[in-house]
């Protein structure tokens, strides 16, 4: 019995580390300002990945560089949803379900780019309570 429960462990383990250890290639982020074009320094930019089926890739975070640029790890992975967010201070977020199709298109041997562009401003709040 206790070889089996062994079996079934090691089984286990051995299926959450392939896609922990799924294959990933960089992806070069550069985040400006909408409305000046400017870099955004210190935005953070983070992949994860979800799925209620089976084990996922570790996500991936990362933060732009004077130039508003940095280097994404993203997993090869097609299991689930693939969550791409960016955000820096003063800033609304981006997030997107699904990466960037210019990151998407490009062949594995290509250098995978893209840009995103984000607005000033902070995300709406809604009180709720008595006007009074």
């Amino acid at each position: 019995m206790s070889r089996r429960l062994s079996i079934v462990i090691l089984a286990l383990s051995l299926s959450q580390g392939c896609a922990w250890l799924a294959p990933r290639y960089p992806v070069e982020v550069t985040v400006l300002d909408a409305e000046s074009g400017k870099p955004i320094p210190k935005a953070k930019v983070n992949v994860d990945y979800l799925t209620k089926l089976s084990p996922t890739p570790a996500w991936s975070e990362t933060f732009t560089d004077e130039n508003g640029t940095t280097n994404l790890k993203v997993a090869d992975w097609d299991g689930g949803l693939t969550q791409f967010r960016v955000s820096a201070k003063g800033y609304l977020e981006f997030e997107s379900m699904t990466l960037p199709k210019e990151v998407l298109k490009n062949r594995k041997d290509q250098p995978r780019r893209t840009t995103i562009h984000l607005y000033r401003g902070t995300a709406p709040a809604i009180k709720i309570g008595d006007p009074k």
